[in-house]
């Protein structure tokens, strides 16, 4: 379960912007399916899914301290 991502000092508003730039990706056929988890504090903020099997190319990127 999510999150609010306010709780974790993130803006919910800007986190959806991040939706009509995924679905994009999967519209103009660049990947056929994305998966997108953001995680802060060790909670997850936002989690969505476009496409098809985003598991067919998958990548981390992540900020470790």
């Amino acid at each position: 379960m999510a999150t609010a991502a306010e709780v974790v000092g993130m803006s919910t508003s800007r986190l959806n912007r991040i939706n009509p730039v995924m679905q994009g990706y999967v519209d103009r056929g660049t990947l056929s399916g994305i998966n997108v988890r953001i995680n802060r504090h060790g909670e997850t903020v936002f989690d969505a899914s476009y496409g098809g099997n985003p598991l067919v190319n998958a990548m981390c990127v992540g900020v470790l301290r």
